[in-house]
Order: C-alpha cells, then structure tokens, then sequence
C-alpha cells in the first residue's frame, strides 16, 4: 500500500488526474456547485462526467473559466462544457512548492476555433471574388504591408551649386570643417 492511499479526500487532488502520465485529460463538466473552503472563502465545485470527485476551483482556475468561456456565464450554462485538468507547478498559501490542477481550452477545441476562422476567412475572400465577378462595386483594397507604396515623386539629386532649400537667395557657404575641426574653438573661423 502506498501512503497517498492511506489519505482519502472527497476533493479532485492531483493524484486523481487520469492520464496525469500523458499530462492532461479532458473532462465534461457534469454540474456545478458552490462551497466554502476552510479559511472562509466561497469556491465554485466542479463535477465531471469522468470523474466522481468534484474540482474545487480556486481563483485562479475561476479566472481562467471566466476568460474561457465570459465573465458573464452562469453557471449552470458550464454544464456539458468540456475542460482539460492538468497538473502544473505551483506553491501553498505558505509560498512552499506543490502541484496544482490548472483549468485550460482542450486542444481540439482551440484547434476547431483556429479551423473555423481560418474556414471564414477563406469564405469571405470567395464572397468577395464572386462579387468582383459579378462586377460588384470593388472596395479599395490596401497594399501588402511588406510592399511599400511606390512613390509617386522621387527627389531630384542637389547640384553642387544650387542652395538648400530656404536658404536666403545668394547664400554661400566658405567654410566646410573638417574631421576634428571645430568651427565654435578659439582663433576658428564661424
């Protein structure tokens, strides 16, 4: 008998995570309760189809449920939502090191939101091919970013002798220093 099996909790624990040899497992959120933890705080119980043992979300794992899926979700619209647990490093309220169950998108689900954009990009580039087709009215379109625009006037070389421009007419510049000349030194000329 090992001695994590002497200690049972009704907690999901890290010791829990199926699959915690490839890293992760995804899990269907079954029902969702609240609680309080030991030292008073209000805790979001998470309850999985795969699993009999509940989540106690701390803050961080809320958080990370709220970018995922909208501060503003209910919580009973959590229900049938699919999560992946993993275990990752992290510390006690104490600061000692421990692992933790982290809360992320599955990896199917962010690669299915990746294909669906890529799908609608692609659908809105041939909507707008069939309009131009059809000869709809085109919509100016924007140069590449990594071709600039040529430019429409190119500046002519200076002439030696033509002055800067606003340069008062007839102005003629004597002195041209040199490298380690300073015109502003003693006995030079400005």
């Amino acid at each position: 008998m090992r001695l994590r099996d002497t200690v049972q909790s009704k907690w999901f624990k890290v010791e829990d995570l199926p699959g915690r040899e490839q890293g992760s497992a995804v899990m269907t959120i079954r029902k969702v309760g609240m609680s309080t933890f030991n030292d008073g705080r209000e805790s979001v119980d998470l309850y999985f189809h795969e699993h009999p043992k509940p989540l106690g979300c701390n803050v961080t794992n809320r958080k990370r449920l709220g970018v995922m899926f909208g501060e503003d979700t209910e919580l009973e619209d959590l229900v049938g939502r699919r999560v992946e647990l993993y275990a990752d490093l992290t510390q006690d309220q104490k600061g000692v090191p421990c692992w933790g169950i982290r809360i992320r998108p599955p990896i199917a689900t962010v690669q299915a939101a990746s294909a669906e954009a890529r799908e609608r990009i692609e659908a809105a580039r041939l909507r707008e091919s069939a309009g131009r087709a059809m000869g709809a009215p085109q919509r100016p379109q924007a140069a590449p970013i990594d071709h600039p625009r040529p430019m429409s006037h190119r500046p002519e070389p200076i002439a030696a002798a033509a002055p800067w421009p606003g340069e008062p007419a007839g102005f003629v510049d004597e002195y041209d220093p040199g490298p380690g000349d300073d015109p502003f030194a003693a006995g030079g000329r400005r």
